[in-house]
C-alpha cells in the first residue's frame, strides 16, 4: 500500500489547526448549533417495516494469530540516498536505527533532529507493539528519509509545493516533510510517525480509499492521543463528530454523501474518528495490537468490518461511546472538550452542525410517535441524539422500533438504545434493551435537580459500505 496523499493533505486538517491558540476553559467552550438541516438528495419518504427477502451475504474465514512480542529488527550498514537536496548543501543526521533527518545547512536544526530521531524512536517501539512492520527503506538497505523545509518559496533546496507529511520518492520509497516551525510538534510526530509504519501494509481491505481510507488517518491519530493523553491537541477534529454524529462511519475525501456540503467537519471525520478507538483502548480495555495488526494480515475486510469481527462486543461498545459523546465526550479532558468545540467553531461550517435529531420539551413527544427527519437519521455505524427537558422528579417511559431494513432495503437494521441524564457535570446512563436490536422499551427515573435527558440511537448493522439510512420511530414521555 502506497499512500502518496498524505503529503499535502494533513497539512490542511491538523497543521492549520494546530496553530490555534489553546481556548480558554473558565466557564468551557460554548459550540454553535444550527437546527435546521440542509437540504441532500436523500428521499423524504420512509421506507415500509415489510421485511425483504434477503439472502444473508456469506462470511469469509479470516483467522488472526494473537500478536506476540517481537524483537525491533537491527539493520546492519544503511546507506544514505536521497532524490532531494545532496550531502553539500544539507546537512544529516542518522538514528533511531533507520532514521536519516536532513535539513538546509542554512538553518541550525542539529538539535532537533536529535529530538525528532528520539521520538519516532519510541513511535517505532509502539508500533510494532501494534502489529505494524517496518516501511521498506530499511530492508532495501537505507534509511528512511526526513526532510525538515520550510514553506516559504526558494529559502531551501527542497521543492517549495511540500507541505506536512509521507510521501513516495522516485526509488519507490516513502518519506517524510515536516515544515520548520511545526517540526517538533508532539501530536503531529507521533500520528506522522505511526503513518511510517502502516506504509508497507499487506492487508487490501485497508488500502487508502473509498470506503477503506479513513481508518489510516482515524488509527494514526488515536495513537498519537493514546501515547499523549493530556495533550490539549489530541482531539482538534473530533468536533466533527459533535458535530455530524449520524454521519456514516467510513465517510472521507473519496466517498461523501451525494450533494451534501463539502465542508470541514464532513471533510476531517476519519480524524476525529480517533475518539471512537481511543474510547475502545481507554475505556472498554480493547488491546492496542487490535488497531495495528489489521494493516499486515493480508486482510480483505474493510477496516469497519475488521473491528467488528474482531472486537468482542463491539456493537454494544459502540453504543457506549456514542451515549458517553452525548455527555459531553466524558473520557476526554475538559481542557481538550473545550479546544475541540474551539476548532469547531473556528473551522466549521456554522449552517451544517446537528448535534441532536431533535430537541423535546418537558413533555417528550406528547404521547405521539416521532421520526427524525430522514436528513439526520443514522447513517452506518452512526448516532441520533435526542434531547429532553427534565428538571422535575418523575417516571420516564421510551418505546422504540426500528425499520427491520436500511432505507436501500440491501441489509437488516440493528440498533444499540442508550439514555443518559445530565444532573450539572455528573451524567447517568442506562441501556436499553431491544430485542434483536429492532424494539423495546425502558423505564427510568429523574428528580428535581437533572436537567436535561438524552436518548441515544445507534445504527449498528452487519453493513460496511455504502451510503444508507435506518429508520425508527420513537415515544418518549412521563408515566
Amino acid at each position: 500500500m502506497k499512500m502518496y496523499k498524505y503529503l499535502l493533505i494533513f497539512l490542511v486538517v491538523g497543521l492549520n489547526a494546530c496553530n490555534l491558540p489553546t481556548q480558554n476553559t473558565n466557564g468551557g467552550a460554548t459550540p454553535v448549533i444550527s437546527t435546521v438541516p440542509s437540504e441532500t438528495s436523500i428521499p423524504t419518504n420512509i421506507p415500509s417495516t415489510n421485511t425483504p427477502v434477503l439472502e444473508p451475504s456469506p462470511t469469509p474465514v479470516e483467522i488472526i494469530a494473537t500478536p506476540t512480542a517481537r524483537p525491533l529488527p537491527i539493520y546492519a550498514d544503511l546507506q544514505l540516498r536521497t532524490e532531494f537536496g545532496n550531502i553539500e548543501e544539507n546537512d544529516v543526521v542518522t538514528g533511531g536505527e533507520i532514521y536519516a533527518v536532513w535539513w538546509d545547512k542554512s538553518y541550525d536544526l542539529y538539535n532537533d533532529a536529535l529530538e525528532i530521531i528520539n521520538v519516532l524512536e519510541k513511535v517505532r517501539e509502539g508500533s510494532y507493539l501494534t502489529g505494524l512492520a517496518d516501511p521498506p527503506n530499511p530492508g532495501e538497505g537505507y534509511y528512511y528519509n526526513i526532510y525538515l523545509h520550510t514553506s516559504e518559496a526558494g529559502k531551501d533546496n527542497y521543492p517549495d509545493g511540500w507541505a506536512n507529511g509521507q510521501g513516495t520518492d522516485t526509488y519507490s520509497m516513502p518519506f517524510l516533510t515536516l515544515p520548520i516551525g511545526y517540526h517538533l510538534n508532539t501530536i503531529n510526530l507521533h500520528h506522522e510517525g505511526f503513518h511510517i509504519f502502516q506504509y508497507d501494509s499487506n492487508s487490501p481491505g485497508f488500502d487508502y480509499s473509498n470506503d477503506k481510507g479513513w481508518y489510516i488517518e482515524a488509527s494514526a491519530s488515536w495513537y498519537a492521543a493514546q501515547k499523549n493523553p493530556d495533550d490539549v491537541e489530541a482531539f482538534l477534529e473530533t468536533g466533527s463528530i459533535y458535530a455530524l454524529p449520524h454521519q456514516k462511519l467510513w465517510r472521507s475525501w473519496w466517498n461523501p454523501e451525494p450533494e451534501t456540503p463539502d465542508n470541514w467537519q464532513r471533510s476531517v471525520r476519519q480524524y476525529g474518528l480517533s475518539s471512537l478507538l481511543y474510547y475502545l483502548s481507554e475505556v472498554e480495555g480493547v488491546a492496542a495490537s487490535t488497531f495495528g495488526r489489521g494493516f499486515y494480515v493480508n486482510s480483505f475486510y474493510r477496516p469497519q468490518e475488521y473491528l467488528y469481527r474482531h472486537i468482542e462486543n463491539y456493537q454494544e461498545y459502540f453504543g457506549n461511546w456514542a451515549a458517553h459523546n452525548a455527555a459531553d465526550f466524558d473520557y476526554i479532558s475538559r481542557l481538550q472538550y473545550d479546544r475541540m468545540i474551539y476548532n469547531l467553531n473556528e473551522y466549521a461550517d456554522p449552517d451544517d452542525i446537528f448535534p441532536y435529531a431533535a430537541i423535546f420539551p418537558a413533555t417528550g413527544t406528547d404521547g405521539e410517535w416521532y421520526t427524525p427527519d430522514p436528513n439526520l437519521l443514522p447513517r452506518d455505524w452512526a448516532y441520533n441524539i435526542l434531547q429532553v427537558d427534565a428538571n422535575e422528579s418523575a417516571t420516564w417511559l421510551v418505546e422504540f422500533e426500528g425499520d427491520v431494513v436500511n432505507s436501500s432495503e440491501t441489509s437488516y437494521a440493528f440498533f444499540e438504545a442508550r439514555v443518559v441524564v445530565k444532573n450539572g457535570d455528573a451524567f447517568t446512563f442506562h441501556s436499553i434493551p431491544l430485542i434483536d436490536g429492532l424494539s423495546g422499551s425502558f423505564e427510568f427515573q429523574t428528580d428535581q435537580t437533572d436537567e436535561l435527558i438524552y436518548i441515544v440511537i445507534a445504527a449498528v448493522p452487519e453493513n460496511f459500505s455504502g451510503d444508507q439510512y435506518y429508520p425508527y420511530k420513537i415515544k418518549i414521555g412521563k408515566k
